[in-house]
């Protein structure tokens, strides 16, 4: 089946997190290393001949402080549970957005195919409030990584975990009325 662009996703890829913590980082010891110079500036009874030597040894001694390696930011970042916690709520947020659009009632017809290690195939409908209750009521409870595309009126889920690590498993949801929903359960 065919899928459209990528909507969101939840891969628990933090490149992008390595990198901005990098920056900031050295934004940091920059500024650090400018108040630094400031004071040996205003200090009256030193004298600075020469203030770019001035500005780049302290600028040195303030990275030799201060400066992460870039295994002990990623560290940091996995360790974080307020980055997690907030990503996950971003993420579920701006999802439950678009479901909301997309089914004003919260009543979907799903199938999924290659589900776990067996590759079953299944079909069922169901009612969901926001993207949390659907995310539990459709991937099964273990660690996953999914992807969610645009799939006509609806929406498809391409989801990894221990018994799909290839993601050969995938959902397909699509709105329907919530008589439709009342009809079928």
């Amino acid at each position: 089946m065919k899928h459209g662009k990528l909507i969101t996703s939840w891969n628990q890829e933090i490149d992008e997190e390595v990198k901005y913590r990098l920056e900031q980082q050295e934004e940091d010891i920059k500024d650090q290393a400018e108040l630094k110079m400031e004071k040996l500036k205003a200090d009256k009874s030193i004298t600075i001949n020469d203030p770019v030597t001035a500005w780049n040894k302290i600028l040195s001694e303030t990275r030799e402080e201060k400066l992460k390696a870039e295994d002990q930011i990623r560290d940091e970042i996995w360790a974080d549970s307020d980055y997690w916690s907030m990503l996950w709520d971003d993420e579920m947020n701006y999802l439950s957005g678009i479901l909301a659009e997309k089914s004003p009632s919260g009543c979907w017809k799903g199938s999924m195919k290659n589900f776990g290690w067996r590759s079953q195939d299944g079909q069922g409908f169901f009612q969901v409030k926001n993207a949390q209750e659907l995310i539990e009521k459709v991937l099964p409870h273990t660690d996953c990584h999914f992807f969610v595309y645009e799939y006509g009126k609806g929406i498809a889920i391409n989801n990894f975990h221990h018994d799909s690590p290839t993601g050969a498993e995938w959902y397909y949801l699509l709105p329907i009325s919530e008589e439709k929903y009342q009809e079928n359960c």
